[in-house]
């Protein structure tokens, strides 16, 4: 996926509802009837014409096809009867030949796995469903699942590309442009949620902060019989109640309270981004503009990020020699070392031996960053317009993905210092 943004998740049919609402996902129409772009459907016209219903009330699952699947073990199962009905489960889209978003996802879910593992497999199910099913056999599954930790409760499904594909609309998972939707490299990285029995579901973008992913997760999809196990969940998900962020402002909407924000990592709550930001005070905007440095203090007031402080930033002091860019433990490289663990380490390897989980899986083999000799073949502005804009940029495999999308020009720069310090 080499262009997914904000804007791309805005415009997916299932995403705006929130941090506790329920996500309805349109069925307005069936998929072989339409000719182009669907509109998002309230969900009092959810059911108006279709689908039938399974139960004794109406559900959203209602909506959901009851395909065949296989699992990455070979087992056949139907979507509905045997992985939802009155069940709770994540549900992600994704390929094993992926060379971006997937590998990240999936690294990401591992995580959440590891900190819901007292509910994964018991009474949580993870559904990552191959929208490339041609390719994916339950073979080559299995060999993935086994990559990010042979994780149990964690199903990778195959099946009919045609009965996926209507499955994705079902659930809401697709983009409104018919072009960028027809291309699997755009798809979504966004986690699907819910209880059946509770008809509860929502959805997030599955590279937010990990353990408020998690917490929301269990938030939606929790179920009053599963009693006794909701105190590891509020011990495990406890976050800071206020973060410190720092960025570039990028507009300023005095009007209406908002502000976007080219920001850095967010310690304990989000990856580099540019957001859109409300703020408290409309005062606190006066004598800020587009393209200063600001240092903002954010917290979540009902289920939306709000900032409490901002002001401008003093520019940063002149480095000594031993922390010039590019060398081990100068200020830009530490600084790029977390977004290297977020995209990188999945084909590269934690230190750049290009040994990384998905490198068995690529061909050719990802570029070792630790080899000097190698390493300095390439200047620094070709390894900014390599992560920036793809391996095709500068002549390499397009198996490198675009990450302009998702990290600023700072952010690249940073992962360039970290890059050339791992050769050192």
């Amino acid at each position: 996926m080499t262009n997914m943004s904000l804007r791309r998740w805005a415009v997916l049919v299932c995403l705006g509802a929130g941090l506790s609402g329920a996500c309805s996902p349109p069925t307005d129409e069936r998929l072989s009837e339409r000719p182009g772009p669907a509109a998002a459907v309230s969900p009092a016209s959810l059911f108006a014409d279709e689908p039938t219903q399974r139960g004794e009330r109406r559900k959203q699952s209602d909506q959901f096809s009851n395909i065949l699947l296989y699992t990455q073990h070979g087992e056949p199962v139907r979507f509905y009867d045997d992985l939802i009905k009155d069940k709770a489960v994540m549900i992600n889209l994704m390929y094993t030949t992926c060379p971006d978003i997937c590998p990240a996802n999936s690294a990401q879910l591992a995580v959440v796995h590891e900190l819901l593992k007292e509910w994964m497999g018991r009474d949580i199910t993870m559904l990552s469903l191959s929208i490339d099913p041609v390719v994916d056999t339950p073979e080559r599954l299995r060999r993935y699942w086994e990559v990010f930790g042979s994780k149990p409760g964690w199903l990778f499904l195959t099946g009919d590309y045609d009965e996926i594909d209507r499955l994705r609309h079902e659930l809401g998972v697709y983009d409104l442009d018919p072009v960028i939707d027809a291309d699997k490299t755009q798809h979504a990285g966004i986690i699907t949620f819910g209880n059946d029995r509770t008809d509860r579901w929502t959805a997030l973008p599955i590279l937010m902060h990990v353990r408020q992913l998690a917490g929301t997760v269990l938030r939606t999809t929790w179920d009053e019989q599963w009693h006794g196990r909701g105190t590891t969940l509020r011990q495990t998900t406890t976050e800071p109640e206020v973060y410190r962020g720092r960025g570039i402002l990028r507009a300023v909407d005095a009007d209406k309270g908002e502000v976007v924000i080219d920001h850095e990592d967010i310690p304990e709550m989000m990856m580099a981004m540019t957001m859109s930001f409300e703020v408290v005070d409309r005062t606190m905007l006066e004598g800020l503009s587009p393209d200063q440095p600001v240092d903002f203090r954010v917290k979540l007031i009902e289920d939306r990020y709000q900032i409490l402080t901002i002001e401008a930033s003093s520019p940063a002091p002149p480095l000594p020699q031993e922390n010039a860019p590019g060398a081990a433990g100068s200020p830009t490289a530490v600084r790029g070392e977390g977004n290297y663990a977020t995209y990188c380490t999945a084909c590269h390897g934690p230190r750049g031996d290009g040994d990384g989980p998905m490198a068995a899986l690529l061909d050719p083999k990802p570029t070792q960053h630790s080899d000097a000799a190698l390493m300095s073949a390439f200047s620094d502005e070709q390894l900014f317009q390599v992560i920036k804009d793809g391996g095709p940029a500068i002549g390499k495999s397009p198996q490198m993905a675009a990450w302009g999308e998702l990290l600023s020009d700072q952010n690249i720069r940073d992962l360039v210092d970290y890059v050339r310090s791992l050769a050192l």
